[in-house]
């Protein structure tokens, strides 16, 4: 007998075997489905399972995955359940009877699917129903609010039972088993307190301290490792907010910094998760720090405060004085923060100097800086700064030269210098405004004020009284008066026009100097620089 002949032999005395009963255990099924029609439509699901599973069954034997003797039955099964229910399926979409097609056809069959509860009996069964889901809406919406004050009231019980001390018995609530952590920490039982303390997370409050006391309690028994370990354990049971913020806190530096940075893009506004931000740019944390980090603390230590302003953090903590000192710190923070930031510069400014070759631009960074970038003009090519011969005690590496020059001839609007601060951050461009005019005043000014003992003199031999230092300033004067004898300059000063090729040099004939009697004892003089403001009276003694 060849294998098509046995396959066929098979086939036919399966049919004889289970043909009938799966017919009849087809049918049946075909009729609950149908009279289960009101709750979901059983038939069309019944339909394409057994449609599947048809074949499946199939490419089993014609690959030889399973016997002939084994998948003939369950075939022939398979194929009277799809015929069935795809024929109940049918006629319920010819008919659009919800109710299913033996309801529509048999009467007792309606009967029995109402006393099954299956279908709704009126309208106004329907209409309750309705009513009953914009209540349970409307007690959802209620249930955040419920959640809020029941931290309140467990705040308000915790304080209840510190007053009274000791440790509750039989602990039931958050409070009871917190306010036993407490006094088992007080009394040094780590294990006990341990244990109220992982109790007390079983209710997944959305309260800040119980976590964070867990954490810290944890990082001392088994270290920041065995922390982390153990706050997984509750990972997929614990969905508060504190639960996922003090677990992000036990991370490692850049990974901590990282996921808390996350959490507060999240939720930009969350007074606790602001706080954990400023922890991780503190200077405690980092030391040293750039001014983005500074600003950052700032940022955060504002929205922390700013959500206490908001009547927000009272609902998320459980011991009251905790907060208590969360917000005493960060107020003192924030007021050093901010003096801090006030007196340091925001960008980077530059002093202008002319030589002869051209002028050098020093510019002055807000901060130290580890690298450089600057170029002469917008389009400029851009330079890197080169270094100098120290080592810069910050960064540990040489210190980045400040010196920009600038060739004669080739001055421009502006120069737009970049920097890398301490921990490598881009920042800029910075456009710093060049005017040689400009430039060169503020380059006299400030080397007027540093010259201020020498702006007269008094030869003793010949009584002579030289006010040649005031004639080198001209190019950063409007205009200069001088007293002979007198405490206030009543005089004005001949001042020569300003040469900017040679802004330092006396022009030819000048002779910046009085003949004084010797009855003339003293002498007083005033500028005013080229920006309209005195220098105030310097008064000199022969």
């Amino acid at each position: 007998m060849t294998e098509e002949q046995a396959a066929t032999s098979i086939l036919r005395l399966s049919l004889q075997r289970s043909g009938r009963w799966a017919a009849l255990v087809a049918a049946v099924g075909g009729a609950v489905s149908d009279i289960l029609n009101p709750l979901a439509p059983f038939a069309a699901y019944l339909f394409f399972a057994a449609a599947l599973a048809a074949v499946a069954l199939a490419i089993a034997l014609a690959t030889r995955l399973l016997m002939p003797v084994k998948a003939v039955p369950a075939l022939v099964f398979a194929l009277a359940t799809t015929v069935v229910s795809g024929g109940i399926s049918y006629l319920q979409q010819q008919d659009q009877n919800q109710d299913g097609v033996l309801a529509g056809l048999v009467p007792a069959v309606a009967e029995m699917q109402k006393r099954l509860g299956l279908v709704a009996q009126d309208m106004a069964e329907v209409k309750a129903g309705v009513g009953r889901v914009e209540t349970g809406v409307a007690e959802v919406k209620q249930e955040a609010g419920r959640i809020a004050r029941g931290v309140e009231d467990l705040a308000a019980a915790l304080q209840t039972l510190t007053r009274a001390g000791g440790v509750v018995a039989d602990p039931k609530t958050a409070a009871d088993f917190y306010h036993n952590a407490r006094q088992f920490e007080a009394r040094g039982d780590g294990v006990a307190a341990r244990r109220a303390l992982l109790a007390v997370a079983g209710f997944d409050l959305d309260a800040i301290d119980p976590w964070q006391r867990l954490a810290v309690l944890a990082r001392v028994q088994d270290g920041r490792a065995g922390a982390r370990e153990l706050f997984a354990t509750f990972e997929g049971k614990a969905r508060s907010a504190a639960y996922r913020l003090v677990a992000a806190s036990l991370h490692e530096d850049g990974e901590r910094q990282k996921r808390i940075e996350a959490l507060l893009a999240e939720a930009p506004q969350d007074g606790p998760t602001a706080y954990f931000a400023a922890q991780e740019v503190s200077e405690a944390r980092l030391g040293t720090r750039t001014l983005t980090e500074r600003r950052a603390e700032r940022d955060y230590l504002g929205r922390f405060l700013a959500a206490e302003a908001r009547g927000e953090l009272t609902r998320r903590f459980l011991d009251g004085a905790v907060l208590g000192e969360w917000l005493e710190q960060a107020r003192r923070r924030l007021s050093v923060a901010e003096t801090g930031l006030a007196s340091t510069a925001s960008e980077p400014s530059v002093q202008y100097m002319k030589s002869g070759q051209g002028w050098m631009g020093r510019v002055q960074l807000p901060e130290t800086a580890t690298a450089m970038t600057w170029r002469l003009g917008e389009a400029g090519a851009p330079t890197r700064a080169g270094v100098l011969g120290f080592v810069d005690p910050q960064t540990g590496k040489p210190m980045v030269d400040p010196n920009v020059p600038i060739p004669a001839g080739k001055e421009p609007d502006a120069i737009i210098v970049s920097y890398q601060d301490l921990r490598g951050r881009e920042l800029g461009p910075f456009r710093l405004p060049f005017d040689a005019r400009l430039a060169l005043q503020g380059q006299i000014r400030q080397m007027g004020e540093a010259s201020r003992a020498n702006w007269l003199h008094f030869e003793p031999r010949n009584g002579w009284l030289y006010y040649t230092a005031v004639v080198t300033l001209a190019c950063g004067i409007r205009e200069a008066r001088i007293g002979i004898g007198v405490a206030k300059p009543n005089q004005p000063l001949t001042i020569p026009p300003c040469d900017p090729k040679a802004p330092f040099s006396l022009p030819p004939g000048m002779l910046p100097y009085f003949k004084t009697d010797a009855s003339v004892t003293s002498a007083s003089v005033e500028i005013i620089w080229a920006d309209g403001t005195s220098s105030g009276i310097e008064t000199f003694s022969r």
